[in-house]
């Protein structure tokens, strides 16, 4: 995949979105009946938000004639998508998470359609090679929101 990359050849197919805000806590994640999750943490400087999220599923394989699919996002809590503040009365139907080991998982679960939500944070600025950060944004932890159906992809790798 790197060298169709890097060679233009097709857009890549990420298997979760970077949103928000870097360092959070407070995480939770609810999912509705509706194919929309809520997302409310709390971000560095104390700030609480509700983030009401939609939209993709299953990552498209790279194609360059296949739009890429990505979620949707009222960072107001449902006012902008829905004219009032959906994360008030947000209907949470998550089951528990029953899907393989996930690196790096902060929460995750099962809607009821089937599908799986799960929230991860990782460290993607780090320098390489061991070299300590020597920029505040690289220590900053980021995090990322999936949502797929039926079993996980393989990664494949030789020489």
């Amino acid at each position: 995949m790197l060298v169709a990359c890097l060679l233009g050849a097709a857009a890549p197919a990420f298997a979760s979105e970077q949103f928000g805000d870097l360092d959070v806590s407070f995480l939770s994640l609810a999912v509705n009946d509706h194919g929309g999750a809520l997302v409310t943490y709390r971000t560095s400087k104390g700030v609480v938000r509700h983030v009401y999220v939609w939209g993709a599923i299953n990552a498209n394989a790279p194609n360059p004639n296949a739009p890429q699919v990505h979620f949707k996002y009222d960072y107001s809590g449902g006012l902008k998508r829905s004219g009032r503040q959906t994360w008030r009365t947000f209907a949470d139907r998550c089951a528990p998470y029953d899907g393989p080991r996930l690196a790096w998982l902060v929460n995750a679960c099962k809607s009821p359609d089937g599908s799986y939500w799960a929230l991860q944070r990782w460290q993607r600025m780090l320098p390489m090679r061991g070299i300590a950060p020597f920029r505040p944004e690289q220590s900053a932890f980021e995090l990322h929101l999936s949502h797929w159906s039926g079993p996980l992809p393989v990664v494949e790798v030789s020489p």
